[in-house]
């Protein structure tokens, strides 16, 4: 499992589960409320799979983000 965090305060790639947790544990904390869709799924071969997701929320500074 791999996580692109890139474009995301902390910019940085989460590599295996654990990894991922951690990364969405504290991303989960700097939100008032925070949502999360799935919008796409493509078979990226070799059984891998690309996800594409939204996500929108509040932040606990009152910052909303759509991305």
């Amino acid at each position: 499992m791999e996580w692109d965090g890139t474009n995301l305060p902390d910019g940085k790639i989460s590599r295996g589960l654990d990894a991922v947790v951690d990364h969405g544990r504290r991303w989960a904390e700097m939100w008032e409320n925070w949502e999360v869709a799935l919008e796409d799924v493509i078979d990226a071969g070799e059984g891998r799979v690309i996800a594409f997701i939204r996500g929108r929320g509040r932040s606990k500074a009152g910052l909303d983000a759509d991305e």
